[in-house]
């Protein structure tokens, strides 16, 4: 049997944050909702923390939150802009006590994990009460991105599936609560996300044939001459308790 995959961000660590911030008319809201779901807990763990795109605001709002990568690199860039307590350590066996945490807390983890459920079981191992995370649905606009893996998909290339993204899981694991966090209009330069693919910014992208790859960017550029994208997205906020967990 071959051994569970993961995905280390590491290798764009030097660029995570310039193709993952989010604006501040996303990015608040969101941050709002986590303080308002995380403020009741005493010890709060983030896993895949990376760079702190999330830890950081909120360590500054007052949640007493700890962080674990497993890409030391991204930690490293993430203390360097005020992350506090973390931890360098894998998702699959978390370097904590049973039970040493009241809640945990990921965002855009679980589709990196092949053993997605054996992470979820370390993370309720590690927990007494609640596990949340953020669930992201494009709800309009198309994109760079969706014609790309159009094309890969149709060329007859497929694409390696490792774990489970956040807006299907509960498909697979009811959760108990989600919370509406707003649904964002955005516009984006179609140069940039263009040139995102082109460098192949997306984990997704790395294990693409290079030949395939340059076809497909190449159609990608050929389907949007427009300057400018104009996207929608619905946020979710879930929470499952840690006794419903379990992913069978």
């Amino acid at each position: 049997m071959s051994a569970p995959q993961r995905v280390s961000f590491d290798r764009i660590a030097h660029c995570y944050d310039e193709t993952r911030t989010l604006p501040p008319s996303q990015m608040e809201p969101i941050a709002d909702a986590l303080v308002d779901a995380l403020s009741a807990y005493d010890r709060v763990l983030e896993v895949g923390v990376g760079t702190g795109r999330f830890g950081i605001p909120l360590q500054r709002r007052g949640i007493p939150l700890v962080g674990v990568d497993i890409a030391p690199r991204m930690i490293a860039r993430g203390r360097d802009k005020g992350l506090r307590d973390v931890l360098l350590g894998d998702a699959l066996t978390l370097p904590f006590r049973d039970a040493a945490f009241e809640a945990a807390l990921s965002v855009h983890v679980l589709h990196l994990l092949s053993d997605w459920k054996a992470a979820l079981a370390e993370i309720r191992r590690v927990i007494r009460e609640s596990y949340f995370t953020v669930a992201t649905t494009w709800t309009q606009g198309r994109s760079p991105y969706r014609v790309y893996w159009d094309f890969i998909r149709d060329s007859g290339y497929e694409r390696p599936q490792r774990g489970v993204f956040e807006r299907d899981l509960p498909d697979r694991l009811p959760p108990r609560r989600r919370t509406l966090v707003g649904t964002f209009s955005e516009e984006r330069r179609t140069e940039d996300s263009l040139d995102a693919l082109e460098n192949r910014i997306y984990s997704g992208q790395w294990e693409t044939p290079e030949d395939l790859h340059r076809e497909a960017v190449r159609a990608a550029r050929e389907a949007f001459p427009e300057d400018t994208l104009h996207l929608e997205k619905t946020v979710t906020l879930l929470r499952w308790d840690a006794d419903n967990l379990r992913a069978d």
